[in-house]
């Protein structure tokens, strides 16, 4: 799969925005339950990690970057 380098920046920045929506979901979601701030910054920083490296390898191992 042939993508320009305007069409894979996209894919990337999409990925990273994905990835920092559902860090703050999680982490708003953490608030809730009742944790401490720390603890919900933990819950996003860690969510937004694995849905970085999902989506990432997911884009990776279909051929669109590498």
């Amino acid at each position: 799969m042939s993508l320009s380098v305007a069409a894979r920046i996209l894919l990337i920045l999409s990925v990273i925005l994905s990835a920092v929506i559902v860090g703050l979901v999680a982490g708003m979601l953490a608030r809730h339950e009742g944790l401490r701030v720390s603890s919900c910054v933990t819950r996003g920083g860690v969510a937004f990690a694995a849905t970085c490296t999902l989506l990432l390898l997911l884009l990776t191992a279909m051929g669109v970057v590498s």
